[in-house]
């Protein structure tokens, strides 16, 4: 039944390979268990050797979140929807962890600088992100407004209403909630952008000894992941 799905189905692209790869490791781990309780006999998903394909990280230039943010947009959904892609960008935040963020999750340094101290959904880890200046003003302009800092919509209707947003836009690139956290990387790389990066990143290189910082910053549990989405490896 997988393997239908690994292509064009009566005119429907299902899963790709590398979800596919991904579900069957889940099977595979779930009858092992299986295996070591005497449950079964032998593992059927022994066999299967399907392998993750590498691809490239996609994220937006500067250039075009620049567009995402000036392009005028009137819809109440669509305004809401961008402003949320927006703050995910300037943080690396999955619009789960953004959701959840709450007035004791900010806190000031001694320059004054505000930073978002929370742990992630995903991994679990526990972070610091500069509250940058664009994601600032997302976060002034919601607070109150609900118990969270931001207001919550979920991951379907995000990225349904993205595709509109980029389509107003002129932006091509396929435009969703996963590309929040590599734009945030890659654009952390420009690093004089904002100075508040600055406790992140050294300016003027491109590679930075802060590299490790960066990396949980934008949620990733492993470096690689960072380093992939850089170009790095």
């Amino acid at each position: 039944m997988f393997l239908r799905y690994q292509s064009t189905f009566k005119g429907h692209i299902g899963i790709r390979n590398n979800s596919t790869v991904k579900y069957m490791r889940m099977y595979k781990t779930a009858f092992n268990y299986a295996l070591k309780s005497g449950l079964i006999d032998k593992n059927p998903f022994d066999l299967y050797e399907g392998k993750v394909v590498e691809t490239d990280a996609v994220y937006l230039t500067p250039e075009e979140l620049k567009t995402i943010e000036t392009t005028e947009i009137t819809a109440g959904r669509l305004v809401k929807t961008k402003d949320i892609f927006i703050f995910c960008c300037y943080t690396g935040y999955a619009p789960a962890d953004a959701s959840a963020l709450k007035d004791e999750n900010l806190v000031s340094d001694n320059n004054d600088d505000f930073w978002i101290l929370a742990n992630r959904t995903k991994t679990s880890m526990h972070e610091n992100v500069p509250l940058l200046p664009p994601a600032n003003r997302i976060i002034n302009k919601y607070r109150k407004l609900q118990p969270t800092l931001l207001p919550s919509i979920s991951n379907q209707k995000m990225n349904e209403y993205l595709k509109e947003i980029a389509v107003l836009c002129g932006i091509k690139k396929k435009t969703d909630l996963v590309y929040g956290t590599p734009h945030f990387c890659h654009n952390c790389n420009f690093g004089k952008r904002h100075q508040n990066r600055k406790r992140l990143l050294n300016d003027g290189t491109r590679k930075y000894p802060a590299d490790a910082a960066l990396c949980q910053s934008a949620g990733h549990k492993y470096q690689r992941r960072y380093e992939k989405t850089n170009g790095q490896v």
